[in-house]
């Protein structure tokens, strides 16, 4: 393993990253077939070879976990609108899923370019995300005092 994933304390540290090596015997206790070798992970045998990358950095292996975890959680968001779409509270919740997924893609995108452009854009986010959630939850309970229900489908009967 590389010095630089097997560092305690780096980019996104992991306890992942010490657990113990492969067992060598199976579980009958016959001895296991090596692992194949994959391009760039054998002994360096010329100069360019030796500069080549066998691994992915540690920043692309936690940045693309953390990229599918916001992708799950924006389209949570979304199916969350869509299949719940009667009730007024779970369409402000599915909302703020939205937000909080784009918001921390920002923030892993800032803080894996060394740039300060997405916690601008996270800080940004987050304002909007409150105002939304003060305004959207003040009409629902002005709402809820006026009809005793947080139904979307009447909500045109206020006009």
């Amino acid at each position: 393993m590389p010095a630089s994933l097997s560092s305690a304390g780096g980019f996104a540290a992991s306890p992942l990253m010490a657990m113990p090596a492969r067992r060598s015997t199976g579980v009958m206790g016959a001895r296991r077939p090596a692992l194949p070798m994959l391009p760039g992970m054998g002994p360096a045998t010329t100069p360019s070879a030796a500069l080549a990358r066998s691994y992915y950095t540690e920043g692309e292996v936690f940045g693309t976990t953390f990229m599918y975890t916001t992708n799950m959680m924006f389209w949570a968001g979304i199916v969350g609108a869509v299949a719940f779409r009667r009730n007024l509270i779970i369409l402000l919740l599915s909302a703020e899923t939205v937000m909080l997924a784009c918001n921390m893609n920002f923030l892993f995108t800032a803080a894996y370019l060394n740039d300060i452009t997405g916690a601008i854009m996270s800080i940004t986010i987050t304002t909007i995300a409150a105002c939304e959630t003060a305004i959207g939850l003040a009409l629902c309970v002005a709402y809820f005092h006026m009809r005793s229900a947080t139904d979307v489908e009447a909500l045109n009967m206020l006009k």
